[in-house]
């Protein structure tokens, strides 16, 4: 049978304006707090992510479920999540595990505050089309894993799902895997195209599931075998994600 139509998302329409009012109304706050009390901004940073990203889904009307909350590692680890819509950056802020850094496209540096906020978060650019320079980007997280004990996150696919549909999974979050020695924790977000239909800019109100899954040890792991540990942690995304 065809694919039943998707309903025109009049609230997403509506909502548009206090979203973008909000986000960048926010990182606006965060940016000026950072020059005002920057030690305090520090500190509750992790407080402002989630802040920013529950705030936008509150607006939008999107529910979202958090489970595996015992999976999150209290060390250094590396959260992967799946990227299949413009919403994800919002619902990733609301489910933030805390104390990480973000491998974020150097794209977002362009845009009026919120490259700058990234930065003052000490969140990490990464150019994608230059390969010397997304290599420093890793070399950079893996220090902050090695030297401040901070988690990464960081999307295996390397971009954004045009169709919903899980991509094939790049080298590069696994090679930095093996370089920190820390586990994989697996973030399956569940429920995203319904929210957001494929190819749509505009969310209606729904349902996601954020399931965080138990922590994929990679102590063992070498650069030889990373093939065969990519094709198995594609798999656990596709078991979680049928329709992938």
């Amino acid at each position: 049978m065809p694919a039943k139509p998707h309903a025109f998302p009049l609230r997403g329409v509506l909502a548009l304006p206090f979203v973008l009012l909000w986000a960048f109304g926010y990182v606006g706050f965060v940016l000026g707090m950072f020059f005002v009390a920057p030690k305090l901004a520090q500190k509750n940073k992790d407080q402002y992510i989630r802040c920013w990203g529950i705030g936008i889904l509150k607006i939008l009307g999107v529910h979202l479920e958090i489970q595996g909350k015992e999976n999150l590692v209290s060390g250094t680890a590396l959260y992967m999540p799946n990227h299949v819509s413009v919403l994800d950056l919002g619902l990733w802020s609301a489910s933030w595990p805390g104390n990480a850094v973000v491998l974020y496209k150097n794209e977002f540096d362009k845009i009026p505050f919120l490259g700058r906020t990234l930065r003052q978060l000490q969140m990490i650019p990464i150019d994608r089309r230059n390969r010397e320079n997304a290599m420093k980007s890793l070399e950079k997280a893996a220090e902050c894993a090695h030297k401040k004990g901070q988690s990464i996150w960081i999307a295996p696919e390397g971009t954004r799902s045009k169709n919903g549909r899980v991509l094939p999974f790049k080298k590069g979050p696994f090679h930095l895997a093996v370089a920190v020695g820390a586990p994989i924790v697996p973030c399956i977000f569940c429920g995203v195209t319904d929210i957001v239909p494929n190819g749509s800019w505009l969310a209606r109100p729904g349902k996601v599931t954020a399931k965080f899954l138990s922590p994929i040890q990679t102590k063992s792991w070498s650069t030889e075998s990373l093939d065969e540990h990519i094709t198995e942690i594609r798999k656990v995304f596709l078991s979680h994600l049928p329709d992938s």
